[in-house]
């Protein structure tokens, strides 16, 4: 439930050791490998990739261009030694080399097939022109044009054109042109054109020079069939190598990890018969490393020691079984500073109780529980959504107990039947939409405990670290003025006895005085002493007292939106005759399932914002090196245990 210990690690063995090694550390995925600046004499080895690098992007470019045609890239379940052997067997620069004629071929066939849809669209509204198009080429004394011109002027230009010695006729029209055909002297050219410029005639050459439209369009049509065909049978000559895309998927992981292992040897240093590799290590790996190392290496020495002050330590969490999954929103706000708090086991306990709050509906929780079991059962997910799936799972199952006490089972559905409606009676706690206080003090006590926690936990980190004038002269006065003011309030409005107030006022006056005491001493210059003590009191009660609770303000409108559109979803459906009820069965259901993605969404980003925002802030410090070990890692490959 922390942050892992990380150790310094030194390993130096045989040169001859050094490719064993590198396979050795990246199947035991334990040490994250570093460039060593201790010893600056020593040699670095220098390994060239490049080859590799161009495979992969020759490998990744199939891939992807397969994914355009829709074929299934998902993950490839191969046990290690079936994975060794396509590896070993498959000739993939031969497949390349077919799949990449076929790509190129279905490119140019694609790029022929759009230039002659545009030709055709072109064409289209030239198509009443009975014309063969030889006949509009210049001749010694005439010349024609086509061209369109705005609707809006068409009138006006047919009173000029008709003055001049020309013959025109009107092909097409739509909503905002006419299209039309001109043939004209060419001792008349210059009047004419100078008559099109002024109503803002569009000149228009065709692509083709022989024939009639309605012909060419005809042959555009039997061309594009003709590419259609082929099309269809390059893509059925790819459907029968789709069987070897999964083989080129294992290839592409096989080769990835070895790029890995070459460009990891870029941080080893060497002399004429030995190798340092230098990292860092979990603690709890370095007992089960040196003997792995033992029985496989036997020139090999380790050396391990503590991280120096100055040095930027990654970060790896180590969290127990339940908390793992809320790893998630701890990682999407960035990882924690070394040897400071790990907030995830207690984020996970406040993510829960806020969530369940928000959605606030058994009904739906049983349904977000059975989505998020079904999907960690029957799909393969990544490690992240993995996590994600199994917070769900968490928060759907707490769901259930929160709307069960507050009584929202798809909103009032429940309530229908008597028989169901008084067991449902017989668990209610209170119901938010007839006691909307009771929820809304409910959602700000939340509030007011979490920031107060977030507070004590950078008090007791301060106390662990020896750092004692900030924890008893920063720390814990903002810890009093928060409890003096609730129990000033509290005795203001007689929920705790008078005699509260003197010891609300004793208490308030000791921790400003403490507070100012801090600024006093930490800050430098008199106006900033000043300065400091006012602002800091006033962000401690305007900040984290008023504003920062009252934000939980959020858990009371997002627990009652859900529940309110679930019972106004029943009310709609119910109100219909049984006939239509009964049709409309599926329809009512998607429509639950539609509030609960809706209600799901912004319940999980307003009680993210909650833990970010209002508790983070408290105590949180963050760093951008997370732990990341060498090891094999695969993008297409699921390996599986077994022969």
């Amino acid at each position: 439930m922390a942050i892992s210990k990380i150790k310094k690690i030194k390993i130096i063995s045989s040169q001859e050791n050094k490719d064993k090694l590198v396979d050795f550390f990246q199947d035991r995925g334990l040490i994250q490998v570093t460039s060593t600046e201790e010893f600056p004499t020593l040699q670095t080895i220098s390994v060239s990739t490049s080859d590799l690098r161009e495979k992969l992007e020759n490998i990744r470019e199939i891939l992807e261009f397969s994914r355009k045609l829709k074929k299934d890239l998902g993950k490839v379940s191969l046990t290690e030694e079936e994975f060794k052997d396509l590896v070993k067997e498959f000739n993939y620069s031969e497949f390349l080399k077919k799949v990449r004629e076929i790509k190129i071929q279905i490119g140019d066939l694609n790029s022929l097939k759009i230039k002659l849809e545009e030709n055709y669209r072109y064409l289209s509204v030239w198509k009443n022109l009975d014309l063969s198009l030889e006949y509009l080429l210049p001749t010694l004394y005439t010349e024609s044009l086509l061209g369109l011109i705005p609707r809006k002027k068409f009138p006006k230009f047919l009173k000029e054109i008709n003055t001049l010695k020309n013959y025109w006729k009107k092909i097409n029209e739509d909503r905002k042109n006419i299209y039309i055909l001109i043939v004209y002297l060419v001792s008349d050219k210059e009047e004419l054109f100078s008559l099109l410029k002024r109503f803002n005639f569009d000149f228009v050459g065709l692509p083709y020079k022989k024939g009639k439209i309605c012909d060419i369009l005809r042959s555009i049509e039997e061309e594009i069939r003709g590419l259609d065909e082929k099309l269809i049978s390059l893509e059925e000559s790819l459907d029968e190598l789709a069987g070897e895309i999964p083989k080129l998927m294992a290839v592409y992981d096989y080769l990835l990890n070895v790029k890995k292992s070459l460009d990891i040897q870029g941080n080893f240093r060497k002399t004429t018969s030995s190798v340092l590799i230098e990292g860092w290590i979990r603690e709890r790996d370095i007992a089960y490393l040196k003997r792995d190392l033992e029985l496989n290496f036997k020139e090999t020495a380790v050396f391990v020691s503590e991280p120096l002050s100055k040095e930027k330590v990654p970060v790896a969490l180590e969290n127990r079984r339940p908390f793992r999954p809320f790893e998630v929103v701890t990682n999407l706000y960035g990882a924690p500073l070394y040897g400071w708090i790990d907030p995830t086991p207690f984020l996970a306990i406040f993510f829960v109780l806020s969530f369940a709050l928000c959605l606030g509906d058994a009904g739906y929780g049983i349904l977000l529980a059975t989505i998020s079991y079904f999907a960690l059962k029957k799909f393969r997910l990544g490690k992240t959504t993995k996590k994600l799936f199994q917070l769900f799972l968490i928060c759907g199952l707490s769901t259930v107990i929160t709307g069960a006490i507050t009584g929202a089972w798809f909103g009032n559905l429940l309530d229908r039947n008597l028989f169901l409606k008084s067991i449902k009676d017989r668990i209610l706690l209170f119901d938010p939409l007839r006691q909307p206080l009771n929820f809304l003090f409910l959602a700000l006590g939340l509030g007011f405990f979490q920031v107060l926690f977030g507070i004590f936990l950078r008090f007791s980190k301060e106390l662990k670290n020896r750092m004692y004038f900030e924890a008893f002269f920063k720390e814990l006065p903002s810890i009093l003025i928060q409890v003096s003011l609730l129990f000033l309030l509290f005795a203001l409005f007689k929920i705790l006895p008078s005699k509260i107030l003197i010891f609300s006022f004793v208490t308030l006056s000791l921790s400003f005085f403490l507070f100012i005491f801090y600024q006093f001493k930490a800050q430098k210059e008199f106006i900033f002493k000043i300065f400091w003590s006012v602002y800091g009191i006033y962000g401690i009660i305007a900040g984290n007292f008023l504003a920062d609770i009252l934000s939980f303000c959020r858990i009371f409108a997002l627990g009652l939106t859900t529940s309110l559109l679930a019972t106004a979803i029943n009310e709609v459906y119910f109100i219909l005759p049984v006939l239509f009820r009964t049709i409309l069965i599926p329809a009512f259901i998607l429509v639950h399932l539609l509030n609960l993605g809706i209600n799901l969404l912004g319940v999980y980003v307003h009680t993210s914002r909650l833990q970010y925002l209002e508790f983070f802030t408290k105590f949180f410090e963050s760093q951008e090196e997370i732990f990341k070990p060498f090891r094999r890692e695969f993008e297409f490959v699921q390996l599986e245990k077994g022969g």
